[in-house]
């Protein structure tokens, strides 16, 4: 009955598709998708949770997990998506990015959240490592843009952070190019950040030479959609609201479901059984109880949710706001990828030597603590996302340190 309930809330996220702010195609294989959420309370999510996509243009019954690659204080109606074409539907999903373009139409999508354990605890260690290999860093571009944001609001940073970043795709660097010289603004002196780059695909000249999208990156996207793709779907997309979200409105629904739903089974059970001496009917009896008892607790969700999404007045319209929120102003020197390569002194052809980048961040770590007395937890909180070489390249390096000194938190998809 439980599990039933759970997946009635969760499939009626597929009733209204989610208003798309952006829909780019970062590189040959990388899409960016910016999605609108509800200002209230129930739009709201926590770093490193995770969402299902489904686009029925390419499916109608397949949902994909992406990591929320933003923070909820960057901006409070949009949240970021960054995926990578790793399998038919990713792939896909990148041509019909094209098609949108193309057509000049928005795509229509349906989403499904939020899950998955939040990365909030990040700010219980005096010194936070991030390390992140390829797209599975989504996770981690949440965290340190909480951090930065968490500064430009105010609040003061007593935390050691080193971000290690390795990848392939130039365009991931590009797009987080952004919040890199908002961490270098804030802390010019390095004494609170530490970045380590690999780029570990040599790059040709030409993707060096290419020119940095500083339009886009400023929060104007290059949307020339008047409308959306109506081929699936006429309903009005709207912004992302996690059903029955407050705790009042759960603890109403599974009253009354659970009320109805065992009231409905009495009924069935001992009001109209099945007459006969044929016993090959009871299976069938079984059935046609369990059946009504499932349909009852769904109809009973359904209504809750229905009922809720009345009650709610927020509207994106029809194309909303096409402008995502994000960290602004925005100026750079920087005019190629091959700056951005200089400026963050990224190294390029080899991958990370984490025994020698873990050796550098417990050192950090050390003299840190010492100058900082009141910095927080005594060990190194290190997150991990990538590759399954990286994570056991530095679990080594932990290991020859001593595991003692670290905690280690692996990005696991909960339900």
């Amino acid at each position: 009955m439980l599990y039933t309930v759970s997946r009635a809330i969760s499939s009626s996220n597929g009733f209204t598709p989610v208003a798309v702010r952006e829909f780019t195609t970062l590189s040959h294989d990388v899409v960016k998708v910016v999605l609108s959420r509800s200002t209230t309370r129930a739009g709201d999510f926590k770093v490193g949770q995770f969402v299902y996509l489904n686009v029925p243009t390419i499916s109608k019954l397949q949902w994909h997990a992406f990591t929320i690659a933003s923070s909820p204080r960057t901006s409070p109606d949009t949240l970021t998506i960054l995926l990578k074409s790793l399998g038919d539907w990713t792939e896909d999903l990148v041509n019909y990015s094209e098609d949108c373009k193309k057509n000049k139409v928005l795509p229509t999508m349906y989403m499904d959240g939020y899950y998955g354990a939040s990365l909030e605890l990040y700010d219980e260690y005096s010194t936070v490592c991030l390390v992140g290999g390829g797209i599975g860093v989504t996770p981690l571009f949440s965290v340190l843009e909480d951090i930065v944001a968490k500064l430009q609001q105010g609040q003061p940073l007593h935390q050691k952070v080193f971000f290690v970043f390795t990848f392939r795709e130039l365009s991931l660097l590009e797009e987080i190019h952004p919040l890199l010289m908002q961490v270098k603004e804030l802390d010019p002196q390095q004494l609170h950040f530490s970045l380590h780059f690999n780029l570990t695909r040599a790059p040709t000249n030409d993707q060096l030479d290419q020119p940095i999208d500083h339009e886009r990156l400023a929060g104007n996207p290059h949307v020339s959609a008047t409308c959306y793709d109506t081929s699936v779907t006429s309903k009005i997309p709207k912004p992302f609201t996690e059903p029955l979200r407050s705790r009042t409105g759960k603890v109403a629904m599974y009253t009354v479901v659970f009320f109805f739903t065992f009231l409905f089974w009495i009924l069935v059970r001992y009001g109209s059984k099945i007459q006969a001496e044929n016993e090959n009917l009871w299976p069938l009896q079984n059935f046609m109880e369990i059946a009504l008892v499932i349909l009852v607790a769904m109809l009973g969700v359904y209504t809750f949710t229905y009922a809720e999404d009345k009650m709610k007045t927020e509207s994106a319209g029809y194309l909303g706001s096409l402008t995502p929120g994000g960290m602004q102003p925005y100026a750079s020197d920087a005019h190629t990828l091959r700056d951005l390569v200089a400026e963050y002194i990224v190294e390029v052809g080899h991958r990370p030597n984490m025994k020698e980048i873990m050796r550098k961040v417990y050192i950090g770590h050390k003299h840190f603590v010492s100058t900082h007395p009141d910095a927080g937890n005594s060990t190194v909180g290190v997150f991990i996302s990538g590759p399954e070489t990286l994570k056991r390249a530095t679990e080594s390096a932990i290991s020859d340190i001593g595991a003692n000194h670290f905690d280690v938190h692996e990005e696991e998809f909960e339900l």
